[in-house]
């Protein structure tokens, strides 16, 4: 890509010679190399300096710099997205977009893993799914790519999906479901489906939507036209794609996929049944674009759960369900549904450490006594919560039958713990699911001293 076809891209206004191949574009000071443009995202005034100062070619800024080559623009988080528009369009790769209120990064690794098979696959990566991290990533394209699978997160701007699907310019749209993650934001699930709808708004008519029939207000869509509505559920059997026979254990999760020309069995190196879910959105997206299915089911026996997400950590002091990503009711719910199946040893308990959760709005309070009632069913012992809204679940919990001696708040993490470490055997389960401003790291170094 050349600095001319930058300074069209965002229609800004630069005084130098242009017409010069630049190393790779970037919006990270501390990623900055000798080549490159530098977009200016702050209001530093001497950011672009010390950018020009490492290397950068120019800077993307809102006003000049003295001894800086600036290409002045009114607002850099718009040409950075009219930048990556541009350069997106250089390259004839097959673009997967995924939204949805939870299981869409699950989904998206799921759909690596099996495009990947196929080819060189750009994928999203460290949660990079919103305004900014979006373009970071399709400026990874490149011409050995064949596909690109990218997520799209729903942020406090109505039209963020909007102006994300704009950009990306998707050949294949996600939405997994519609969920209360951003209740605070939209003020209805109603508004929600709305806003994720809206990763429609960059692709063509010929673009197919897959949507999770399983999800309520997905399932009741009335389309005109002629966009192409794939489906899938784990439990209805007129879906185009939908699962039977599933069987869990500690290591595996197998099912059937039944697909419009056959049925194949698949394993998953995971536990929880919201990943058959997620992997049926993967299968029928990738099937839908002339995937072989054998192809399909080995791409998906080479999930395995990493970055703490849902994954089993050994500590020396118990066994420790990690799960740090996400912390809506839906994803609250399916991380205690895969404790209520790990085996404990002769005299083990399941202990979930749970914070609060967040974005809920007026919801907040009734989000969380729903969830802790839901926590009976997964056969919880013991209840450790932080954070004033988390007594909420310990309202739930106790409602639907837990002793109220096996539940306790703490507003300090220390005196979590201190608790915590005092309390857990190696006969234990815990479940792990605090938010990272809670430092759960911290919690697992201790349960491993």
């Amino acid at each position: 890509m050349t600095l001319n076809e930058i300074v069209r891209a965002c229609r800004g206004s630069f005084g130098y010679p242009a017409e010069i191949e630049i190393n790779k574009i970037t919006t990270s000071l501390e990623k900055v190399n000798t080549g490159d443009v530098f977009i200016c995202l702050t209001e530093d005034e001497n950011t672009p300096a010390d950018a020009f100062s490492k290397g950068a070619v120019a800077v993307v800024c809102k006003k000049s710099v003295k001894d800086v080559k600036c290409i002045i623009v009114d607002d850099t988080r718009v040409a950075l997205l009219q930048i990556a528009e541009f350069y997106r369009k250089k390259f004839p790769v097959k673009l997967f977009a995924i939204t949805g209120s939870v299981g869409k990064t699950t989904v998206a690794i799921m759909l690596d893993k099996i495009l990947s098979l196929d080819g060189e696959t750009l994928s999203t990566k460290e949660n990079h799914h919103n305004e900014i991290g979006l373009p970071t990533t399709l400026f990874e394209l490149s011409e050995s790519c064949k596909n690109a699978v990218v997520e799209m997160g729903l942020s406090a701007e109505s039209n963020s999906i909007s102006a994300l699907s704009t950009v990306a310019q998707p050949d294949v749209c996600v939405i997994t479901n519609i969920g209360y993650s951003h209740f605070e934001t939209t003020q209805s699930l109603e508004a929600t489906l709305k806003a994720k709808l809206k990763v429609l708004d960059g692709a063509s008519y010929s673009a197919p939507l897959v949507i999770n029939k399983d999800d309520k207000l997905l399932a009741t869509l009335d389309f005109f036209g002629m966009r192409k509505i794939i489906t899938y559920s784990t439990k209805d059997k007129t879906a185009d794609f939908y699962a039977e026979n599933v069987k869990t254990s500690e290591e595996k999760l197998t099912f059937n996929v039944n697909y419009p020309d056959g049925k194949i069995k698949i394993s998953l190196n995971c536990m929880g049944y919201h990943n058959v879910s997620n992997a049926l959105c993967a299968f029928a997206t990738a099937y839908s674009q002339g995937i072989d299915a054998e192809k399909i089911a080995e791409g998906l026996s080479q999930y395995i759960p990493d970055n703490y997400r849902q994954q089993f950590i050994k500590t020396k002091s118990c066994r420790v369900l990690a799960d740090l990503s996400n912390f809506s009711p839906e994803a609250v719910r399916a991380s205690a549904e895969i404790i209520k199946n790990c085996k404990t040893g002769e005299n083990g308990r399941r202990i979930a450490v749970l914070s609060d959760m967040t974005s809920l709005g007026k919801k907040s309070q009734s989000l969380h006594k729903s969830v802790g009632e839901s926590l009976e069913k997964s056969n919880i012992d013991l209840l450790f919560c932080i954070d004033e809204r988390a007594e909420g679940y310990i309202q739930g919990a106790v409602k639907k039958g837990l002793c109220e001696q096996n539940a306790r708040l703490f507003s300090d993490k220390e005196e979590l713990k201190k608790a915590l470490k005092e309390t857990v055997r190696p006969e234990d389960v815990v479940l792990l699911k605090c938010r990272r401003e809670y430092t759960p790291f911290e919690i697992l170094e201790e349960l491993d001293k």
